[in-house]
């Protein structure tokens, strides 16, 4: 059967789309990185600042390494994948796309595992109050943490040392990797798993849990009066992270519909050239989308917590006051 021509091609495809398609291209990842770089470096200091008191617990400890996280995606992953994506005729070489896949493999997971980490330690604190004191401790925290980043440094090593030695620099959008396609199917399938759709479903029960323990305490929480500085802060990042659990959540929602869409089309038949070409640009939109939840977790904060917004007001006043004394 006669392939189409070019111009076929892209009388099909619709023009409007195509325009759309070049606008997200050459947009959506420079605003996550120009909105997420100074937002995340905003958000570490004064999460970092011992006067506000936030690493003293261990919600505030997950919050600092998802700040953390957040950062090393806006800084890292983001700029490699829109030059990796912006020039077409530039061939990559092996150790380029060796750094790019490595870093593809092990930011947006960590952020992603480390929220859920967050979730289950908001879960008990709610639930348990009374035995959360002694199950959520800031050293748990820590080491549930290290936990985190060795499992992603084993697992993101490991699948380098799988397809390291057959990548194929090509020119343009991909880092060719010369698979199987049992091992292709394989490597998608443990990356979605713990990309997508353990961190969403645990992130999800927790959160909805969470919620529901709030509301039926709330007419207790308003009766009692927090003094404690630290229970201040705990409640403030709890409404903090059901928030960027929602955010998470939606952001995520385009991908997984994206996911059983492509499943569904690759079982029960072959697309067409212009519907190939919706289905890389559903990807590609659906994909990157995600990485506006790295570049929105400091506005979120200032979103939702009071006390965050002021913390944040004291930094800017400490910082312009210094300012003018010099």
């Amino acid at each position: 059967m006669a392939t189409p021509s070019n111009s076929t091609y892209e009388h099909k495809f619709p023009e409007w789309l195509a325009i759309m398609e070049k606008i997200m291209k050459l947009g959506l990842l420079p605003v996550v990185f120009v909105i997420g770089v100074p937002g995340n470096i905003l958000a570490f200091v004064i999460l970092l600042n011992p006067r506000f008191q936030y690493n003293k617990s261990s919600i505030g400890v997950y919050t600092i390494a998802l700040t953390f996280f957040d950062l090393c995606t806006t800084i890292f992953f983001v700029p490699v994948h829109f030059l990796r994506m912006q020039f077409s005729q530039v061939v990559l070489s092996v150790e380029f796309c060796r750094v790019m896949i490595w870093f593809n493999y092990f930011c947006r997971p960590a952020s992603n595992i480390t929220l859920c980490f967050m979730s289950v330690d908001r879960l008990i604190a709610v639930s348990l109050p009374l035995k959360a004191r002694i199950i959520c401790t800031k050293n748990r925290a820590v080491c549930s943490l290290l936990v985190v980043v060795l499992f992603q440094i084993t697992r993101c090593t490991w699948q380098m040392m799988a397809i390291g030695m057959r990548i194929i620099p090509g020119i343009g959008k991909d880092c060719f990797i010369g698979q199987t396609a049992s091992e292709t199917s394989f490597h998608n399938i443990l990356n979605l798993m713990f990309l997508v759709w353990v961190p969403l479903c645990v992130i999800c029960l927790c959160n909805v849990v969470i919620v529901y323990f709030l509301r039926k305490n709330a007419k207790q929480r308003n009766r009692i009066s927090v003094t404690d500085t630290t229970s201040a802060v705990e409640s403030s990042l709890t409404l903090i992270l059901v928030t960027i659990s929602i955010v998470c959540l939606i952001l995520h929602f385009p991908y997984i519909i994206y996911v059983i869409l492509f499943h569904l089309f690759d079982m029960f038949g072959d697309l067409s050239t212009v519907g190939a070409r919706y289905e890389n640009v559903a990807g590609w939109v659906s994909g990157n989308i995600i990485t506006l939840n790295s570049a929105l977790n400091f506005y979120l904060y200032c979103l939702s917590s009071i006390n965050f917004r002021n913390n944040l007001r004291i930094v800017v006043c400490t910082v312009c006051k210094s300012r003018k004394s010099k």
